[in-house]
């Protein structure tokens, strides 16, 4: 007879606001660092900010360069999440992990500006005297994603165990809202943070973090008895056997159902991340704006990506998951489109609204139909792993790749939104081929 625990009927607010601000306060991290990161790494380079509209020093390097650096910290990240779910799932604590990574993550995105710091103006866009400045950030991105791969699909999985899968939606996009308010502040925000000095935005965007986990600790209860670590049964097991014997525990619908949706998600990231990463960029080499009332922008898309979070989950009950996702998709692909062929700043704005708007729905709805494809909460780490390691591929494929277009165009930043109106095509012909009874209806998940 199954050990497997009972899901409750509600989680009270409190519970739901926790899960919440840790999004969020993770999205005012990566808000910072999209943002300015891109930029650090590529001023003071022959080919960067032609018309003079960027204050920062950095070390020169090329858009494709760029998109390597930017990338290659997500490999850590990506390699982390997918073994790390199955063995999240053996531990008796996901709470613990879920901790420890997180105040390395903290610290380690805390140290970032150090390196930035020691950049002279005489020195910058020349990386052969930026040497060890530019391994020290490297190294340190590199610690700080690592450690949020470890955090992130261990909370991701304690969240989808502890809230049951009638409000699994409708929770994600409280949290989706309450991320996205804190991203468009921080955007806003760090504006006047980085006009003080290029390290307050970090170190304050640290400290909030640092004060979720506090909170995390004091309200998060992990319930009994929802992990494998009472069933491993020999520890000569080996890892590659525990995997098998999970993998066994789902149909073959159910792994055809988290396949689409995984697949999804890797498109509509896909194009997202060239927005992401290099809209700053777009911003200031098209539209001649400085970094930091580029932030001003990407607050715009944050706007939209609000706008959708709260009813997303009561329109996925209403007219289906997939219905839903199929309309944002279509949403996301038209404003690409539009945005391409302008061109300009007037579009701009509305292009954003629409495409945070889509995201959104993107953020919320697979990652439930995931959720719902597994056999039983003990395997939930796993399954999360699984969806989060194709996300992130995506972002380790995009990032690079859109770099290497933009160098070999010649910076035609503008590109990039015919990469997000492609990626909106191929997502689309994706989805439309999943059925409709895995991953769909909001079933609570019982015993097996």
């Amino acid at each position: 007879m199954s050990t497997e625990v009972k899901e409750e009927k509600k989680i009270g607010w409190s519970i739901i606001l926790i899960f919440a601000l840790w999004f969020a306060s993770w999205n005012v991290l990566w808000g910072i660092y999209n943002n300015y990161l891109p930029i650090f790494f590529q001023a003071g380079g022959e080919n960067f900010d032609v018309q003079g509209a960027s204050t920062a020093l950095g070390f020169g390097i090329g858009a494709f360069a760029v998109g390597l650096l930017m990338s290659a910290d997500n490999v850590a990240g990506a390699l982390f999440k997918l073994f790390f779910g199955p063995i999240a799932d053996r531990v008796k604590s996901r709470k613990k992990i879920v901790l420890i990574s997180g105040v390395i993550a903290a610290i380690a995105y805390a140290m970032i500006p150090f390196g930035l710091m020691r950049i002279t103006p005489e020195q910058s866009g020349d990386l052969s005297v930026l040497t060890g400045p530019f391994i020290y950030t490297v190294a340190i991105l590199c610690i700080m994603i690592a450690a949020w791969g470890v955090a992130e699909i261990t909370e991701s999985s304690l969240l989808h165990v502890i809230v049951p899968s009638e409000q699994r939606a409708k929770v994600v996009g409280y949290r989706v809202f309450i991320g996205g308010l804190a991203f468009v502040a921080t955007l806003m925000l760090s504006n006047m943070l980085y006009s003080i000095h290029i390290g307050m935005p970090f170190w304050i965007g640290s400290g909030l973090y640092a004060i979720t986990l506090i909170l995390y600790a004091w309200k998060i209860v992990e319930p009994e008895g929802s992990t494998l670590a009472g069933e491993v049964k020999e520890k000569t097991e080996s890892f590659m056997q525990q995997v098998k014997e999970a993998i066994a525990k789902f149909s073959r619908e159910e792994k055809r159902a988290l396949l689409i949706v995984a697949l999804t998600k890797f498109f509509m990231i896909f194009g997202i991340m060239a927005f992401q990463t290099y809209g700053s960029s777009y911003i200031v080499d098209e539209l001649g704006i400085n970094e930091a009332a580029a932030g001003n922008y990407l607050a715009v898309f944050f706007s939209g990506y609000m706008i959708a979070a709260l009813p997303a989950g009561y329109l996925a009950n209403k007219i289906g998951r997939k219905n839903l996702l199929v309309i944002a998709l279509g949403l996301y692909t038209l404003a690409g489109l539009v945005q391409y062929f302008s061109g300009v700043a007037a579009t701009l704005i509305p292009a954003l609204v629409v495409i945070g708007i889509s995201t959104s729905v993107s953020d919320i709805i697979p990652l439930s139909m995931a959720a719902d494809t597994v056999p039983t909460k003990k395997v939930m780490g796993m399954t999360m792993g699984f969806f989060f390691f194709v996300a992130t591929t995506s972002a380790i494929v995009a990032v690079p790749l859109f770099g290497w277009i933009f160098e070999i165009t010649g910076n035609n930043f503008n590109l990039m939104w015919l990469g997000v109106a492609v990626s909106g095509i191929i997502g689309l012909l994706i989805i439309t081929r999943k059925k409709d009874n895995i991953g769909e209806v909001t079933v609570a998940i019982e015993g097996e």
